[in-house]
């Protein structure tokens, strides 16, 4: 059985992101993904930024290179974004077991 799942980045995993989440909903499987993108697909939990904005903030970076600022002068910046879908999921999928763990 399982219990859970994430998926990875890999072009195969985002081409099939509905079949996915699809999946995920109709079994009652509580899934994690890595963009936002997964989220508006249905899946219930997103972690990272979306992928245009990966694409905007790189956008922003290089501009600030070309004009003249040193790599090693800009920021590190990390995703701030999260985001879940608990619609799907309108009955708990969690659930405590005998042995203390969730389920």
């Amino acid at each position: 059985m399982i219990d859970a799942m994430t998926t990875v980045t890999d072009p195969m995993f985002v081409f099939d992101r509905k079949r996915i989440v699809d999946f995920g909903i109709e079994n009652k499987i509580p899934n994690a993904h890595e963009y936002r993108e997964w989220v508006q697909s249905g899946g219930l939990l997103a972690f990272g930024p979306t992928i245009d904005g990966i694409w905007r903030r790189g956008a922003y970076f290089v501009e600030k290179i070309l004009n003249g600022a040193k790599p090693s002068d800009l920021p590190v910046e990390g995703p701030v974004n999260r985001r879940s879908n608990l619609t799907p999921y309108r009955r708990p999928i969690l659930t405590p077991s005998s042995g203390g763990f969730w389920r």
